[in-house]
């Protein structure tokens, strides 16, 4: 089943786009702050308590939370305390409504489209809370290995049964490198959200994407730590979050795959 959505003039489809995109971009900059807080702390939920300044601890009112435009227009300051906001969360809205146009001019509208935006989002708040607490949460990993299995029941990507085979296989695979890497270096070399995180890849993909997505993460991974400890940024065995790089890998086979195969 593919939604007809020719009907509507292609500028309103883009301009639609857009602002939810930027609203999803503003939840996501709550999901990525809130939920490595929750796991310590059971008061805290994503609708409570309600967005507050940091600093003075004033609640932000509905007119200085909105999406992108806020920021500028507080010039990048609270309201009542001026203390700075930081430039990551316009940055978040920014980088959603870029991934979410890249997703639509190359897929199309139709249901993978769709799909494929939502997987994109997810992929968003997993980065960054990785990057920034080395930390995959399984509310976000499971959710979205479920998703996966859940749109393939209509082949929307792959086969149910490949779906299946992929999810065992992704999650497989890392935690075989993991106990081979502690077997000769006595210490973990990836974390459980990883093995995860891959297996929700095979979830939405199959398996045979999984090589793919796991040789471009490693490769853009190795760049980035040999760029790093050549800007003496970091040693060789400094550690790097992998998810980031996993992420980067199945997005570009979510745009890549027709092509590719």
């Amino acid at each position: 089943m593919i939604l007809n959505l020719s009907i509507l003039p292609p500028w309103l489809l883009m301009l639609t786009l857009i602002l939810v995109s930027a609203c999803i971009g503003s939840f996501l900059n709550v999901v990525i702050y809130r939920l490595p807080l929750m796991l310590d702390n059971e008061n805290i939920s994503l609708s409570r308590p309600r967005s507050a300044c940091p600093n003075c601890k004033h609640m932000i009112a509905w007119y200085d939370n909105i999406p992108i435009i806020s920021y500028f227009l507080l010039h990048a300051a609270c309201r009542h305390c001026q203390q700075k906001i930081s430039w990551r969360y316009p940055l978040i809205e920014f980088i959603t409504i870029f991934l979410s146009l890249a997703v639509y001019f190359i897929l199309g509208f139709n249901n993978q489209m769709l799909a494929g935006l939502v997987f994109t989002w997810w992929l968003i708040a997993m980065t960054v809370i990785d990057l920034e607490h080395f930390l995959l949460p399984d509310q976000l990993t499971l959710s979205l290995l479920w998703l996966g299995l859940l749109i393939n029941i209509q082949h929307l990507f792959t086969a149910l049964s490949d779906a299946v085979i992929g999810a065992a296989l992704g999650y497989s695979l890392l935690w075989l490198i993991n106990n081979l890497y502690k077997w000769v270096r006595k210490k973990d070399g990836l974390g459980q959200g990883d093995w995860k995180l891959l297996a929700a890849f095979g979830a939405w993909f199959g398996w045979m994407p999984l090589f793919y997505i796991l040789t471009t993460a490693s490769f853009i991974g190795a760049i980035v730590g040999l760029m790093a400890i050549i800007n003496k940024k970091a040693k060789l065995e400094t550690a790097l979050p992998f998810g980031p790089f996993l992420c980067i890998g199945a997005w570009l086979w979510l745009l890549t795959s027709p092509t590719f195969l």
